[in-house]
């Protein structure tokens, strides 16, 4: 059993840590169920396992088998009581007891230890998120803030007489309302008045979405009944160049793996951002087109037209080579962007990079620039792919060959 620290009149005790109260659960109405949609930007499986055994609470599983299709995560809305007791209950006037219901939790304080008391919230690693004090003299004690983040977090109570205790609180996100009434003053009253006040709080599930040769990607969830918002879930991979020992993210779209980050190789014909090494560590480095036609490793090469097109009607762009459409929306990175920033649907991250000619760089933040393996015309002209800070499709067009635009290459399958 987990252990935590029970401070009393500056002694420092060992007791047990917070338990549940109360072994019952109960299942609401057959037809209640959660709605969660999910989607992964690969083929994946999704399995969700209940926190607690409960008539009605089983493992569901769900097949996601198009990538970056929205399924939907059908649970059951299984509810269970939500009583848990600080350690120190065995002890007289029980410093604390808490019920937890789902985003709104009452401390109960016996009023012969505790006549005011300062209530706070941590997070495990030390971080206050919000804190207040409480008096028996006021008719209202509540703390509360709105957008406190899913996880784990530690409630302490501190009376004025030092008297202290704390315990671990789970969240699932959004608003949390900490609530304090005073007692009448024995364990047995507190006890007695808070399975009174049980409230049933919907189960928490373990939920594992696995793609395979990835890394699974899990989470808790606490849904709420019928709609919930939208899981995305992005599995990337690493590629090492043995060349210079970078490592580079990777991601599968469609039938496409790509890098999911810039090259950064350096040769001759290729540059920093304005000479800034900083920009290439961000940004990755700018090559001329002859420079980049051989600039990737070993297994990986540089895309040709056709194959960014694939990219980018996997994306949702239309015409040929899908240069219509909103494929740079979500192929962009969520940030880095001075205007417009993406959703990296897909793990993409496009950053804007910008560009070099003739001894000048422009427009890093603004336009990110890509070359293709494709020639555009016999006077040595090559096309290229473009995203714009201010623009939602991925363009295209020919230029030439000695400017000096980022590189993503595409996995020689």
């Amino acid at each position: 059993m987990k252990r935590f620290s029970f401070v009393m009149l500056g002694r420092t005790l060992s007791v047990a840590a917070a338990v549940v109260v109360g072994a019952g659960f109960s299942v609401g109405a057959a037809q209640d169920s959660s709605y969660i949609p999910i989607k992964a930007n690969m083929d994946a499986t999704v399995t969700a396992v209940p926190k607690s055994t409960a008539e009605g609470a089983e493992t569901v599983t769900l097949a996601l088998p198009t990538a970056n299709t929205v399924d939907t995560l059908r649970l059951p809305y299984v509810m269970t009581t939500g009583v848990i007791y600080f350690g120190g209950q065995r002890q007289a006037n029980a410093p604390t007891i808490v019920a937890n219901r789902g985003g709104n939790v009452t401390v109960n304080l016996p009023s012969q230890s505790y006549k005011s008391a300062e209530v706070a919230l941590y997070t495990v690693n030390g971080k206050r998120v919000m804190s207040g004090k409480v008096s028996a003299s006021s008719a209202v004690n509540n703390i509360s803030r709105g957008n406190v983040a899913t996880g784990v977090y530690m409630l302490s109570v501190k009376g004025a007489n030092s008297e202290a205790v704390t315990a671990r609180l789970t969240h699932s996100g959004g608003g949390l309302s900490i609530n304090t009434a005073f007692t009448g003053g024995s364990v047995a009253d507190a006890r007695k008045m808070s399975k009174e006040a049980a409230d049933l709080v919907a189960m928490t599930w373990t939920v594992t979405v696995s793609a395979e040769g990835y890394k699974d990607s899990v989470f808790t969830v606490q849904p709420i009944k019928w709609n919930n918002p939208l899981r995305t879930i992005t599995f990337k991979g690493t590629f090492t160049d043995e060349r210079d020992g970078t490592v580079y993210k990777t991601v599968k779209i469609k039938n496409q793996t790509w890098m999911a980050e810039n090259l950064k190789y350096k040769t001759d014909s290729s540059w920093c951002y304005e000479n800034d090494e900083a920009n290439c560590v961000k940004y990755g480095r700018l090559y001329d087109w002859e420079t980049a036609k051989t600039a990737c490793p070993t297994g990986w090469h540089l895309p040709t037209r056709d194959e960014w097109g694939t990219l980018a009607i996997a994306a949702g762009g239309t015409d040929t080579y899908g240069e219509s459409g909103t494929a740079g929306k979500v192929l962009k990175s969520t940030s880095g962007w001075i205007y417009n920033s993406g959703t990296d649907d897909f793990g993409f991250s496009a950053l804007p990079g910008g560009h070099y000619s003739g001894g000048y760089f422009s427009y890093a933040g603004r336009y990110g620039y890509w070359w293709t393996a494709t020639e555009g015309d016999i006077w040595g002209n090559a096309y290229r792919r473009d995203m714009h800070c201010l623009r939602d499709d991925v363009d295209q067009g020919y230029y030439a060959s000695g400017h000096g635009y980022s590189v993503r290459c595409v996995h020689s399958e």
